[in-house]
């Protein structure tokens, strides 16, 4: 930032636009069964289950706009004399900036029972109840980060009139998006999380009420208990694949030959550009030939025993076991007596 705006100017730390998308799916399923076999005596069964089927992909284009060793120039402020609305960046190696593609998937099952049973006459009243409680998630993603080829430069406009309404707007000086030739990936970023939780409860309560109005009007006592175990796995991973200080060609990458394109398909975004990122449902369903690609072409990277594995391995600071048990009782005595 030069010297008279250091003091003065707000920046951006990055500017992103994009395009959202995708489907998702809530399965639900209730059933109660009630039964009194007499006036003293009634049982109750809830069982109930949701679920959460749901895939989306999420593409931007993404622009890091403070880098320490950025040049900047055609810095415009907007009319607060504070904020900065438009400024091109500068780096002969590149700008920190490209399309970015998200693919995610999350599934979910989550299921309740519950029972109860009262029972009574007319000195006793029993209470009981238990519930199991069980679910389950998944969390699966794959982030693709490109460069293009040539961009050393970039403008961005926050309030620029060719998005609706003035929004951000991204301009990667000498890059085409349009030439598919130009995309490098530089980083493919895989992810996996489950999380599965199972949870019994119950609880006995018994009530002794003594006939007439004597000085312990009734005795009530009661346990509770529960039994609950957590597993949580986390694990991610980065593939930097570079030789020489060049990243691979988008359409040299497996899945390189169906490339899909995103599109802004919005009122007023008819000067917003397209750009183009590999196919994440391609990237998923032939994943096998993603790793052998990846062990071919860059063995004995820093990165290169991460991915022996078909999935990420955990990440032992997001990855744990917990179970915990707990058992109360009580008991009272209530008294009364008449003045």
């Amino acid at each position: 930032m030069p010297a008279n705006l250091r003091d003065v100017a707000i920046a951006p730390y990055a500017v992103n636009y994009g395009v959202e998308k995708g489907s998702i799916k809530r399965p639900s399923l209730n059933a109660v069964l009630q039964w009194k076999p007499s006036e003293n005596l009634d049982f109750l069964v809830v069982g109930s289950y949701f679920g959460r089927k749901e895939k989306r992909q999420r593409d931007r284009l993404h622009l890091v706009v403070r880098e320490w060793n950025y040049d900047l120039s055609d810095i415009q402020l907007a009319p607060d004399g504070q904020t900065v609305q438009s400024v091109t960046v500068s780096r002969p190696d590149g700008v920190n900036g490209g399309p970015e593609s998200y693919f995610e998937m999350v599934d979910s099952d989550n299921y309740t029972t519950n029972f109860e049973t009262h029972w009574h006459n007319e000195s006793f009243k029993v209470d009981g109840g238990l519930q199991y409680n069980w679910s389950k998630t998944q969390y699966y993603g794959i982030l693709q980060i490109m460069r293009l080829a040539g961009a050393t430069s970039a403008s961005i406009d926050v309030n620029s009139p060719n998005g609706p309404g003035g929004g951000p707007y991204i301009d990667f000086i000498g890059a085409d998006l349009d030439d598919l030739s130009s995309y490098r990936l530089l980083q493919l970023h895989d992810e996996l999380a489950r999380a599965k939780s199972n949870e019994l409860i119950g609880h006995l309560d018994l009530t002794y009420t003594p006939a007439g109005d004597g000085f312990v009007r009734s005795v009530q006592t009661g346990v509770r208990f529960t039994d609950r175990d957590t597993e949580r796995f986390y694990g991610y991973r980065d593939a930097i694949p570079m030789l020489g200080g060049e990243s691979p060609s988008l359409v040299d990458f497996p899945t390189g030959g169906h490339v899909l394109t995103t599109r802004l398909n919005l009122d007023g975004a008819a000067n917003l550009p397209s750009w183009y990122h590999l196919s994440g449902a391609d990237l998923y369903s032939q994943w096998g030939s993603v790793l052998s690609y990846l062990a071919t072409n860059y063995p004995g990277q820093w990165w290169s025993s991460e991915w022996s594995s078909y999935r990420p391995q955990a990440n032992r600071g997001g990855s744990y076991d917990d179970n915990e048990k707990t058992m109360a009782a009580y008991a009272q005595i209530n008294y009364g007596f008449d003045i």
